[in-house]
């Protein structure tokens, strides 16, 4: 079958139309690779930010998380590799936090509740055992209970000597609320922490997103196969027939498309 000359310029615009097609995925490809290279720079050099979030109120942590793959995650963080190999399943994103409690006696004076000391028991004519606890109420969430005993030892005299002999605490129950993920703030992803527990301090901040592109799960997630993808306009080529000079033809241009299946 001859083509007919006037459908080259044809031919000629819809392969211009889809070279520029793919140009454009390319330049739109290597735009994402360096947002996601300038993320994981932030993330390698940025310090954990402690700062007072004006929304809550409370105290807050944050540091740049990261946009990688677990295959170079390997390569640029132990701890976060490490953990993502821990974990059971296919991980999608994955927080590291370390933190330290610490409050002084104002503080706890101020939250305790109740103090409770029940009656000695005689274990032989000079030791007894003490039993206590205690309850600390922060708020109406976090709190923390203490349960304990303490041996003493009576002397022979006048006045009679007491001996601490030692405390020991047996039991302890902590409330702790902590509000942690990952947001986009400054064009930036970032892992945050808060917490209204008093004396909550993050020592340590880390966080990775493992990149879409490479996680099969979010794929499947993004893009699922389906039937009847619906209306779409595309480069068309198809079969026909040249009236006017009476051949067939092959016909190229722009068409109206209705997509039955998208893979």
């Amino acid at each position: 079958m001859k083509l007919n000359p006037k459908y080259i310029p044809y031919i000629i615009a819809v392969l211009a139309i889809i070279v520029a097609g793919f140009y454009y995925q390319k330049v739109q490809t290597l735009k994402i690779k360096d947002q996601i290279d300038e993320q994981n720079l932030a993330a390698e050099t940025d310090s954990l930010r402690i700062e007072l979030n004006k929304k809550t109120g409370e105290m807050e942590a944050s540091k740049a998380a990261w946009i990688i793959s677990e295959k170079d995650l390997r390569d640029s963080n132990n701890f976060l590799s490490d953990e993502v190999d821990k974990t059971k399943g296919k991980v999608v994103t994955l927080n590291r936090l370390v933190f330290k409690l610490k409050q002084d006696t104002i503080m706890l004076r101020n939250a305790l509740k109740k103090a409770h000391q029940e009656a000695p028991e005689q274990l032989n004519d000079s030791t007894y055992n003490i039993p206590w606890n205690l309850f600390y109420a922060y708020d109406s969430v976090n709190n923390d209970y203490f349960e304990g005993v303490t041996q003493i030892r009576i002397g022979v005299g006048s006045p009679y000597k007491v001996k601490h002999l030692f405390t020991e605490l047996r039991r302890r129950e902590s409330t702790i609320s902590l509000t942690f993920g990952q947001r986009v703030e400054g064009g930036k992803l970032r892992v945050f922490a808060r917490s209204d527990y008093p004396g909550f301090t993050p020592t340590q901040l880390e966080g990775v997103l493992i990149e879409p592109n490479t996680n099969p799960f979010i794929k499947g997630l993004i893009r699922k196969k389906h039937w009847l993808t619906g209306f779409g306009v595309g480069p068309n080529i198809t079969m026909g027939y040249d009236f006017v000079n009476a051949t067939p033809a092959v016909i190229f241009g722009i068409g109206l498309q209705y997509n039955i299946y998208q893979w």
